[in-house]
């Protein structure tokens, strides 16, 4: 299980949904969506607007959720394999924060009820201080798990000084669901099946309804989406590589690590994408599908790799949000 989990942010149900929105929004805009403010590699061909009205109406039909959600969604499961194993802990990166997540909904109350008019945007403000107090933040969570707030407290309006100490203090003697997190083994290896879909259930060999490929010569989806898979995965193992580099940034803040990791990891895909599958990407609702995922596929990489680097605490939280995955 990664942060995703953990956080509450992978909604399979809702990924076919998702998926087929941004297509759409990307087949008629003629690129996809930037990731964090880094335009997304893959080109989107040009097409006449009757073109792009048929690709669109090709996304309604039953071949588009069979083939390219369903890869989407294992994609997404794929991810969540990472564990939050706080790798970094051994370099001295670790959140602090990470036995609050159980408690994120109470935490966030605490905060409105000391007049933080917006808990999220407060947390994702100021979660990368939590680390420069990280032997006091350690400290009064542990204090909290035995019912002691002043600790907690003290950090929390030296943060903000804006916050009360006396008042934070009565709030958190609410917060009741702190607890230990024990960190899973230390494995990176997010698995994804061999062969993402049957290929009986599309009713090959007939090609799925608004798939068309420019040469029937050319790899079948299945090959595709496993190539864009593994294509990631490398990417975060690079990530992985340059960890200790990269992790210097969340004391920049939040967005720095996060366009850090974002500008690697695309640097990383972008070539063995296009080597295997440039001639399907000339085709429009492939490049649309493919850029598609790759944008909404980071963000959750991102995530789960924040958890992995240094736990699951208010950190990945507040990637979370600042990428749009938070509701």
């Amino acid at each position: 299980m990664s942060s995703l989990s953990s956080l509450n942010i992978l909604k399979t149900d809702e990924a076919a949904s998702s998926l087929k929105i941004e297509v759409e929004n990307t087949l008629r805009s003629g690129k996809a969506r930037s990731i964090f403010g880094i335009d997304n590699p893959i080109s989107i061909p040009q097409a006449s607007q009757e073109t792009i009205d048929l690709q669109v109406q090709g996304l309604e039909r039953e071949g588009f959720e069979k083939v390219w959600a369903e890869s989407y969604v294992q994609m997404l499961k794929g991810v969540d394999k990472i564990p939050e194993a706080a790798a970094a802990k051994v370099v001295g990166f670790e959140d602090p924060t990470v036995s609050l997540v159980p408690a994120l909904n109470g935490f966030r109350t605490v905060l409105s009820n000391v007049g933080i008019d917006a808990p999220v945007e407060w947390i994702t403000t100021n979660s990368s201080k939590f680390f420069d107090s990280a032997a006091d933040v350690k400290e009064g969570i542990n204090d909290l798990q035995q019912g002691k707030t002043k600790k907690l407290a003290e950090v929390i309006s030296n943060i903000d000084e804006n916050i009360d100490e006396s008042q934070v203090k009565e709030q958190l003697e609410q917060l009741t669901d702190i607890q230990t997190v024990d960190l899973p083994e230390l494995e990176f290896n997010p698995a994804f099946p061999t062969f993402i879909l049957d290929p009986f259930s599309l009713g090959l060999p007939e090609v799925p309804t608004g798939f068309t490929v420019p040469n029937p010569a050319f790899p079948s989806v299945n090959f595709a989406m496993l190539n864009l898979f593994m294509a990631l995965v490398d990417g975060m193992k690079s990530v992985i590589a340059s960890m200790q580099e990269l992790l210097g940034l969340i004391v920049q803040g939040v967005g720095s690590f996060i366009t850090g990791v974002v500008e690697l990891l695309i640097n990383k895909i972008i070539q063995p994408i296009t080597d295997k599958l440039g001639p399907l990407l000339k085709s429009l609702l492939f490049a649309a599908v493919i850029a598609t995922m790759i944008s909404l596929l980071i963000g959750s990489i991102v995530v789960a790799l924040i958890g992995f680097m240094v736990g699951t605490g208010l950190i990945a939280f507040s990637a979370a949000n600042l990428l749009g995955l938070i509701q």
